[in-house]
């Protein structure tokens, strides 16, 4: 059964919404000071959020489609958080 395609917009909005503030939670949380070995458990659970995202746009969009947009919101998401580690 398909989604219709206005919903599934909203869908994948949504997912590459997820993708971003968990990306920048964990960028946050590498480049924060005193976090120490609570530090490793929060990007890893922030990464394994975002391989939970990426499933859900395979299943939405197909594997390629979902792999180009993937990269695209993590060069976004790098880019916007360039400045934050300084």
């Amino acid at each position: 059964m398909t989604m219709p395609l206005n919903r599934n917009q909203s869908e994948i909005r949504r997912l590459l919404e997820e993708i971003d503030s968990q990306y920048q939670s964990a960028h946050q949380a590498l480049y924060n000071l005193n976090l120490g070995t609570a530090q490793h458990a929060f990007i890893t659970a922030r990464m394994d959020r975002i391989g939970q995202s990426l499933d859900e746009l395979k299943n939405l969009l197909g594997e390629d489609e979902a792999a180009k947009l993937i990269i695209q919101q993590l060069d976004k998401s790098a880019a916007n958080s360039k400045g934050d580690n300084k």
